[in-house]
């Protein structure tokens, strides 16, 4: 002790062998104290998963005392926070990242939100964010050609940076065109957005092919928007006898000449299934399309195809905004089904063949070999994405939504 002035000064002196006595050696993964020979290590979280969003929340800490984070909680500085995640409670923060990560001490995941407030950047536990407060709405309408409503619209909401799922609406009449109505992989934001799906009127009719009775140099051929309405169809054999097969092909070109998605390649009508032949096919034929039919009995009259109109498009039970999801099995018969239109995008297993043949989509991400024979498959499961064709050539199947 000495004086200085009026005040007098203590000093504390330390040799160097007492302060070897403490070492200190911190690191981002691990503190450890040593004292008196022992040893305590402490391992920090690590980060395991990084997903990258964007929506935005309010912050809700009224039961909670959360930190607000300068960092991942992944070291001895970021795990001590600058404040109270509370200090921002009721303020609208941008979320872009969600870290998870693993706690050493318990073995638990914990979530932690980078939030961006006025420019500073922070991370909080997620559960310092209201989700009631950030879900998104999208405003479906229901319209045709001429922007006339034809059915009330629907409210859908979901959680911002989330997905919706596409659903037009089953209209009496009428057929919904995905080209007209635009794009509907929208995501869920901070703002109402609005979806309009555009509808056509049906034009479908209701007409009997017969063999011999058509254009072309054979009389089996018809064009659509000429011989045949444009529209929804089920199509059926006429006259068919025991071991008679009727062919038919319809083959349209798009404006760079390509075939059309919704193109049918020799669908073989007969009565065994087992052999990959049909009783019915489903489409949706398109003006311009050309309609081919090879009888392979032309001694007997009045063979032909019947074309049934399908006035209402969708017009399977699986797809309509207003009907739940179904839990069981639904039947689909062979034909050429739009995702989006036809049938819920999404996962599904197949199973319940009648017959064999093959399920497949346009762009080739779906490709099955149903039927009992071998190298077939009697089961599988399958991911649709809207915009796809799906084209089954088995008499039957059934698909059961993957919820």
């Amino acid at each position: 002790m000495y004086k200085s002035g009026k005040n007098w000064v203590a000093t504390l002196l330390l040799s160097a062998s007492v302060l070897s006595f403490y070492s200190v050696n911190l690191n981002q993964q691990i503190a450890s104290a040593t004292s008196s020979g022992q040893i305590k290590s402490v391992s920090y979280d690590k980060i395991s998963n990084k997903h990258s969003v964007s929506y935005s929340a309010y912050v809700n800490e009224n039961n909670r005392n959360g930190g607000l984070h300068l960092a991942p909680a992944t070291g001895a500085a970021s795990m001590t926070s600058t404040g109270l995640a509370k200090s921002l409670n009721g303020h609208l923060v941008t979320v872009s990242e969600i870290d998870t990560t693993k706690r050493a001490s318990n073995g638990n995941t914990y979530q932690y939100a980078k939030i961006n407030f006025y420019g500073n950047t922070y991370w909080v536990d997620v559960r310092a964010l209201d989700n009631s407060t950030y879900s998104g709405a999208i405003m479906v309408n229901f319209e045709d050609e001429h922007g006339n409503q034809l059915a009330s619209s629907i409210e859908y909401t979901g959680k911002i940076g989330s997905t919706y799922q596409p659903e037009p609406k089953a209209i009496t009449g009428y057929s919904v065109d995905l080209a007209k109505t635009g794009s509907t992989n929208l995501t869920y934001s901070s703002t109402t957005q609005t979806i309009t799906y555009i509808y056509e009127k049906s034009t479908a009719t209701t007409t009997d092919l017969l063999s011999g009775q058509g254009q072309g140099t054979s009389n089996d051929s018809w064009t659509v928007g000429t011989d045949v309405q444009p529209g929804w169809y089920k199509i059926t054999p006429i006259g068919l006898g025991t071991d008679d097969n009727i062919v038919l092909n319809v083959e349209g070109s798009d404006s760079s000449d390509l075939p059309l998605a919704n193109d049918i390649s020799g669908a073989w009508f007969g009565n065994n299934s087992s052999a990959g032949e049909i009783s019915s096919y489903q489409a949706y034929l398109t003006a311009g399309q050309v309609i081919e039919m090879q009888d392979n009995n032309d001694a007997i009259t009045d063979q032909g195809l019947h074309l049934e109109a399908l006035l209402t498009r969708p017009a399977t039970s699986l797809i309509d905004p207003e009907s739940p999801i179904p839990s069981s099995f639904q039947d689909l018969g062979a034909g050429i089904y739009e995702v989006g239109v036809d049938i819920r995008p999404g996962d599904y297993q197949v199973a319940d063949i009648v017959g064999q043949g093959y399920l497949y989509t346009d762009d080739g991400t779906v490709g099955l070999n149903l039927g009992t024979g071998h190298g077939d498959i009697s089961t599988g499961t399958i991911t649709l994405t809207t915009g796809e064709f799906l084209t089954s050539t088995v008499d039957g199947i059934s698909l059961e939504p993957e919820n």
